[in-house]
């Protein structure tokens, strides 16, 4: 409520499990979020399977369907995180979820850190990629005024677009820091048409539009939280001690920037054969 105050101008989104916003209901109504991003990870039982927890599909939906009666935000996206457990059951929650209203749905492939998390068992092959994604291209007719995002930010998976989908990786066009697709369906019947992307966002562009701040106001790079604790190598300096621009200037100096200088060059080890 601070920043709406402080800024009315701002753009304000969030993202949450559809759970965790239950008893700040009354403040998001007041609020008017620009847009929610609401993380559910396919079916009920792949999705609780996926979390751990069994009840979670429910509840999350719950929150969904709460934001969507009570009109709290203009948007309300649907984000996924494709893996072996829930590549069966992700379009299925798509087509259900399109048919009670919702619109906006962005998938993302599980990313790894290598040595770290999560387990590489659940990082879908090329093959159930290409399966998962040529699927998707048929379904999308099926949708009513869908917009579907899928993100890719790994060389690996970019590498399974180029060698399952090279019509489209041949067909990709710089946007700000990703390559992106896009093809519409056409309007069939009683369903408006719908729109599907392709992104991939190079990791080694990650922050050049924005910087990645933790609760401490550690700038840090991309993937090291996933180790529990940042790294000092991996901190670029802190907005509490330093202003913006200073750490802006500083950051090719700094020992985070190495982080950016070794996934360009596995992106460009990776990639240059279908270039």
């Amino acid at each position: 409520m601070q920043l709406r105050k402080r800024f009315p101008h701002i753009n304000i989104g969030l993202i949450d499990n559809g759970i965790s916003l239950i008893k700040y209901r009354e403040i998001l109504h007041s609020i008017r979020p620009d847009w929610i991003d609401i993380s559910l990870d396919g079916q009920e039982q792949e999705h609780d399977l996926q979390r751990g927890r069994v009840g979670s599909f429910r509840a999350g939906l719950e929150g969904v369907l709460w934001l969507v009666r009570n009109r709290v935000t203009p948007k309300v996206n649907i984000l996924t995180c494709l893996t072996t457990l829930n590549q069966k059951s992700v379009l299925p929650m798509i087509r259900e979820l399109n048919e009670i209203g919702l619109k906006n749905f962005f998938i993302t492939p599980v990313m790894l850190v290598d040595g770290v998390r999560p387990s590489s068992k659940l990082r879908i092959s090329g093959e159930d990629f290409f399966n998962f994604t040529k699927e998707l291209l048929s379904f999308l007719a099926l949708l009513d005024d869908a917009w579907i995002e899928i993100n890719l930010f790994s060389a690996a998976y970019a590498e399974y677009l180029a060698q399952f989908f090279p019509h489209i990786w041949s067909r990709l066009v710089c946007e700000q820091d990703s390559l992106v697709w896009h093809e519409n369906s056409p309007a069939k019947g009683r369903f408006k048409g719908s729109e599907i992307y392709v992104r991939y966002y190079p990791t080694s562009l990650t922050g050049v539009r924005e910087f990645i701040v933790n609760t401490n106001g550690d700038v840090i790079v991309p993937k090291s939280i996933a180790s529990g604790k940042v790294a000092n190598e991996q901190i670029a300096g802190n907005l509490l001690q330093k202003k913006a621009i200073e750490i802006a200037k500083g950051f090719a100096d700094s020992a985070a920037f190495n982080f950016y200088l070794q996934e360009f060059f596995r992106e460009q080890d990776t990639l240059r054969r279908y270039i």
